[in-house]
């Protein structure tokens, strides 16, 4: 059983990266196609709706990486 909780840690941690990468890149689009928001504004300050996105993604990535790592356990 510890055995496979040691082994779901590198996936979460894609996961968490992938969610982070994510988020970047979508403060960049929301910067680059909405004239008054910039760059480090749509990544640390975004509106409420964007955040619920962000953070809906994030969590279906995480859920995502637990869900594979048991269906696929490392042999």
């Amino acid at each position: 059983m510890s055995g496979n909780h040691k082994s779901a840690a590198p996936m979460m941690l894609i996961a968490i990266v992938l969610g982070i990468l994510f988020w970047i890149l979508d403060g960049f689009l929301h910067a680059l196609l909405t004239e008054h928001v910039d760059f480090i504004e749509a990544i640390l300050s975004p509106e409420p709706t964007v955040i619920s996105r962000r953070l809906i993604f994030f969590i279906l990535l995480i859920i995502s990486g637990i869900y594979l790592r048991t269906r696929f356990p490392k042999q």
